[in-house]
């Protein structure tokens, strides 16, 4: 949707989400300002948001959501921020030092290397669903394997192709970057 950042938090093993534009921000308010009440606008110190019927458009560029409530949330893995390698939906998800994250080209998924676990893990961003494109859950280095028979060794970095079609990951331990197939 172009509002929301998603970060793995590799310490605590979760994917967070930030939304990047509260809906509040001047909805009511004239050029310059920010609504700080129903009645009351103060001079905006940050990037302006302009209301429009189905929500709030962003603008580009940088700018800080800091002591703005509730725009930071579990999206997936454990909210108790426990390690593991599980998947499921949202919070019921485990993560293993979820350290690389890709959107795909039509921003519905969120690719994830999950180094710890030796993973490559797919998020569909509408249901939170985590389920595992590559690797087992077990480091080593397999040629040409797909699925839950690729193995990977740290998987650190990745990417995705311009058509969406390959994920691109670098193996950090096996000294190597891999492709996979994102269907």
């Amino acid at each position: 949707d172009g509002q929301t950042l998603y970060a793995g938090d590799y310490h605590n093993h979760v994917i967070k989400s930030v939304e990047m534009c509260p809906t509040k921000c001047n909805a009511e308010c004239s050029p310059g300002y920010y609504e700080t009440s129903i009645t009351s606008c103060s001079p905006d110190l940050y990037p302006t948001c302009d209301a429009i019927s189905e929500g709030v458009t962003c603008p580009a560029g940088a700018f800080d959501v800091a002591g703005t409530a509730d725009t930071v949330s579990f999206f997936a893995g454990s909210e108790s921020e426990v390690a593991g390698y599980v998947d499921a939906p949202g919070t019921s998800a485990k993560f293993n030092i979820p350290i690389g994250m890709a959107r795909t080209p039509d921003g519905l998924s969120l690719l994830v290397a999950d180094a710890s676990s030796s993973t490559i893990r797919y998020i569909d961003i509408a249901s939170r669903a985590v389920t595992t494109l590559a690797g087992s859950g077990t480091a080593g280095y397999v040629t040409d394997a797909s699925g839950t028979n690729a193995k990977f060794y740290l998987p650190f970095e990745i990417a995705v192709s311009p058509d969406g079609l390959n994920a691109y990951v670098a193996d950090y331990y096996n000294n190597r970057v891999r492709s996979c197939y994102t269907d």
